[in-house]
């Protein structure tokens, strides 16, 4: 067999058919342009990459169990574009990783350096953070030297123009305010003296923080005028001095950002003892004695811990645990006395060690049948949410999950929210998985058999339910005299426990004909003094001597529980976190607080189809706003 070459030239063409080959090869260079472009970035070496600057939060200081922005400067060194990925996560100072590896996708142009901003759990400022992009150590930043401080207020500057120095204000540059609601939960307020160039997710984060009770301070430019807004954050033109959105304060101060002394700051910007315009809150309460500096309420409250510990009774897998402990008893006498007494009395060796290892085997195998769970142990998580309603049927929703696997295998679940900042919350266990951040968040875990993994996140959701309707509110100064809300069509399930929160009091209300009113079987109690009780001590133990089947026992214990769980998410739905802030309860000061606690729709549920059984419960908050007489 021979073959024969030739050369394109030696091709019969028509001449028609050369004229379109050059156009050809042209247009099929463009086609593929695009993928040979992505074949670049995906095979762009880490090595073209680093990050120059890293920051948590907003001033730098962290606040302790919070969802915090991390900022990080990305630089691509080469002349290639560059797709990759960020893997970051907490670890101990002996370089020791803690909890599970957050990562989250980067696309950078050739040669661009810019912002990339993730929502992370922050536990304390023990603990460092390690951020990589590839296998070797100069593919690795460091952020040590945490350190805490309280939720800062911040002045918005534009990085690309030059400003006067901020003074005493710590400064911020405009396009680092998070994108997403979530992001921004640890920020107190903000101070503009001029208009930020903000839009789309940034403008809805910013309005969505502002509603929920953030502090903005408007300036005077060094024109000497007040900054003004453009359509998207025309809510700021007002001209009063101060006034409310939401639950939120906005207050214009007729000074220029170098004349800003200590003092000054001290008094009109960083005050939270503000007595004027209603807020009255922190001296009642200090006033009454419902707080001190020293109250054992603030060294005992531990949200997370405590919610995991409830979830964590709801969703471990159950055994015959008086049945094992009475087995291990047994055991315990089969060595002493019957063991001991043949191999002392009895002069056969032989007896003592058939009965000894006779026990030995027999108890095994019996541990091993007790232990074991059921064939109709499924996967289940169980799990307590706050939803702070954002309107257009939207809720900043604070999620606290527990897993339990049935049987070992990894494990995927995709989370219901959008703009998620999502953890493991753990202090010093290392977690064999990854959260890759995006919308949606998706975590994925290595389980063992019988084990269980806790989950704390934090995103936005929509809810297409309508809001409770007020259908009266009277009060005078300090108390609630009438309050009825109407619920049709609000909730698809019972309710399990409705309050109201009003100047430092917490009112109990009761479902009756299709309204929520006041429960006069229930006096008012002090808020704080509330967030210290404990319901299911006392009440857990006497069900199991009510004369009722099983399946309603365990129905009542987990609505005892979940009512028991109510107390931390009410506490949570004020910022609480490590300790009873008395300036976190400022919300209830001038509105009231609508908290309705439900079994958690399956809108709420994880999307993870190896766990068929989920349950939970949800407080849904509502902040309806009261005028200064009192009323709505």
């Amino acid at each position: 067999m021979t073959f024969s070459r030739f050369s394109p030239t030696q091709i019969d063409a028509q001449p028609g058919q050369r004229a379109w080959r050059p156009g050809m090869l042209l247009v099929l260079g463009f086609c593929f342009w695009g993928d040979v472009e992505i074949l670049l970035a995906a095979d762009s070496s880490p090595d073209d990459i680093q990050v120059t600057e890293g920051t948590f939060g907003f001033d730098g200081a962290i606040q302790s169990r919070q969802f915090l922005p991390l900022s990080l400067k990305v630089q691509n060194l080469s002349p290639s574009p560059w797709t990759g990925t960020l893997r970051i996560f907490r670890r101990t100072g002996q370089g020791q990783r803690v909890g599970a590896v957050l990562e989250t996708e980067v696309s950078l142009q050739p040669e661009e350096t810019r912002w990339v901003q993730v929502v992370v759990y922050v536990i304390d400022d023990f603990e460092e953070w390690q951020i990589e992009w590839g296998p070797e150590e100069a593919h690795r930043y460091v952020m040590t030297g945490l350190k805490l401080g309280p939720k800062p207020t911040v002045l918005i500057y534009d990085p690309d123009a030059v400003t006067p120095s901020s003074g005493v204000l710590r400064r911020m540059p405009e396009d680092l305010f998070p994108t997403t609601v979530a992001g921004a939960s640890g920020l107190r307020g903000i101070i503009l003296a001029h208009s930020p160039f903000w839009q789309g997710a940034r403008v809805r984060s910013f309005l969505e923080w502002l509603e929920l009770g953030g502090r903005v301070y408007i300036l005077q430019n060094d024109d000497g005028q007040f900054p003004n807004f453009p359509k998207a954050l025309a809510v700021l033109n007002r001209s009063e001095t101060r006034f409310q959105i939401g639950q939120g304060t906005v207050q214009r101060i007729p000074l220029r950002v170098n004349e800003i002394t200590l003092d000054q700051a001290r008094q009109r910007i960083f005050q939270d003892d503000d007595v004027g315009q209603g807020r009255r809150l922190p001296v009642l309460l200090r006033q009454q004695n419902y707080y001190t500096s020293g109250n054992a309420l603030n060294s005992g409250w531990d949200a997370d811990t405590d919610l995991f510990t409830h979830l964590a009774g709801l969703a471990s897998f159950q055994r015959r645990w008086w049945l094992i402990f009475l087995c291990v008893l047994l055991y315990l006498l089969a060595l002493h006395p019957w063991c001991y007494r043949i191999g002392t009395l009895d002069r056969h060796v032989r007896r003592f060690y058939l009965a000894f290892l006779g026990s030995v085997v027999a108890f095994s195998c019996l541990f091993v049948f007790l232990g074991r769970l059921g064939a109709s142990a499924q996967n289940r998580i169980r799990s307590a949410a706050v939803a702070h309603s954002l309107g257009d049927e939207r809720y900043l929703v604070t999620q606290w999950s527990y897993l339990a696997a049935a049987q070992a295998g990894s494990y995927a679940i995709e989370h219901a929210t959008t703009g998620t900042g999502c953890s493991t919350a753990q202090d010093i266990e290392t977690v064999l998985g990854h959260v890759r951040l995006g919308d949606p968040a998706r975590s994925q875990f290595q389980m063992p058999p019988a084990s269980t993994r806790q989950l704390v996140h934090k995103g936005a959701l929509r809810y297409q339910r309508p809001r409770p309707q007020l259908g009266e509110l009277v009060a005078d100064l300090d108390r609630l005299e009438r309050l009825s809300f109407s619920i049709a069509g609000c909730y698809e399930t019972d309710l399990l426990r409705v309050t109201a929160a009003y100047r430092g009091n917490l009112y109990f209300l009761k479902e009756q004909s299709g309204q929520l009113v006041l429960d006069r079987s229930k006096p008012a109690a002090p808020l704080i003094q509330e967030l210290g009780k404990n319901e299911t001590l006392f009440k857990a133990p006497l069900i199991w001597w009510m004369g009722t089947s099983t399946q309603k026992k365990k129905d009542y214990s987990e609505q005892l529980r979940y009512r028991e769980i109510g107390r931390y998410l009410i506490g949570s739905s004020f910022g609480l976190t490590t300790e009873v802030d008395l300036n976190r309860l400022k919300s209830s000061d001038d509105a009231v607080r609508l908290m309705v606690l439900v079994p958690m729709p399956r809108e709420f549920f994880s999307l993870a189809p190896e766990f068929t059984d989920q349950s939970g419960a949800v407080l849904f908050v509502y902040d309806f706003p009261v005028d200064r007489s009192g009323s709505l």
